[in-house]
């Protein structure tokens, strides 16, 4: 069996220029542009095998897709961040923050853990939201917690832009199976960043601090682990449901004059074979965002 290995570490300067962007994909999700540029063409070397096992043709190794933790099946780590950043980036395609958007926090009165349970709550609720409001649109994320309970928050947008009068008697009553919170989407520059951050990170103590050195980031004087909240999803679990009615991102051949870049990362990566031999490829990821224009 080969022993094929890659690296992958942050580069810091310009890419070689022996190293050509072979790759592109830029997409426009409403006023924020997500562009990634890759040194090679991307290939699958995967191949499913029977179960869960799947083999990779460029080493001939077998793996798990899901392996298990602790003894828990848990998803891949891998994939979920897909999920996320297809979540992120949808968000932020078809919410700005305004008088037409609303963010909703969804409780249960004992603890639940069960997902049919909730997709089901869910079909219920969002009957009742579109009697309530015909001209709704949603996407409802389900929350895990270490504890094994569960919440949804649900982003809320009336899509003929009238004022949404969204209070917490009426959440309280559509939703009908515990408490509510009731909030105004807040305006920032990248809504969708901020609410999978939200969505995906977890609060620690100070105790936790050295299990998860290098994962540690600070916010308004507490402490999370960056992404800790994607090993409480389980095997095959819904993440969200979205309204058909949502705009989805598109592809765009270049980036807008219009618009600025708000953040750039690169990344090397190096692949070495059993024989010591090494290749380099290099990844770009950067976002712009519409510049605001002066008064």
């Amino acid at each position: 069996m080969n022993n094929h290995n890659t690296k992958i570490e942050k580069y810091q300067g310009k890419i070689p220029r022996r190293k050509k962007f072979k790759y592109s994909k830029i997409l426009q999700c409403g006023k924020v542009i997500d562009a990634v540029y890759m040194t090679w063409e991307p290939k699958a070397y995967v191949k499913r095998l029977k179960g869960r096992e799947y083999v990779n043709l460029k080493t001939g190794e077998v793996r798990e897709y899901m392996p298990k933790q602790d003894g828990v099946q848990m998803r891949n780590r891998r994939s979920l961040r897909k999920i996320f950043v297809d979540l992120r980036q949808l968000i932020t395609t078809n919410y700005e923050g305004g008088q037409s958007e609303k963010f909703l926090t969804l409780t249960y009165r004992e603890q639940t853990n069960d997902p049919k349970k909730i997709y089901k709550d869910l079909d219920i609720f969002n009957k009742r939201l579109k009697r309530a409001y015909p001209a709704i649109a949603y996407i409802h994320i389900v929350e895990p917690h270490a504890s094994g309970n569960y919440h949804v928050h649900s982003l809320l947008k009336l899509t003929d832009g009238e004022a949404f009068d969204m209070t917490y008697d009426k959440a309280y009553k559509l939703w009908g199976q515990g408490f509510v919170k009731v909030e105004n989407l807040i305006d920032v520059d990248n809504i969708g960043a901020y609410f999978v951050a939200y969505f995906s990170n977890m609060e620690i103590t100070d105790s936790d601090v050295e299990k998860y050195p290098d994962d540690i980031i600070e916010k308004n004087g507490k402490k999370y682990i960056k992404g800790k909240r994607l090993d409480y999803y389980p095997d095959h679990m819904q993440i969200h449901r979205d309204s058909r009615n949502l705009k989805k991102p598109r592809k765009i051949e270049e980036i807008p004059k219009t618009h600025n870049k708000t953040y750039e990362v690169k990344y090397k990566l190096t692949y070495t074979d059993e024989y010591g031999n090494t290749e380099e490829s290099y990844l770009e990821k950067e976002q712009w965002k519409k510049a605001d224009r002066g008064v």
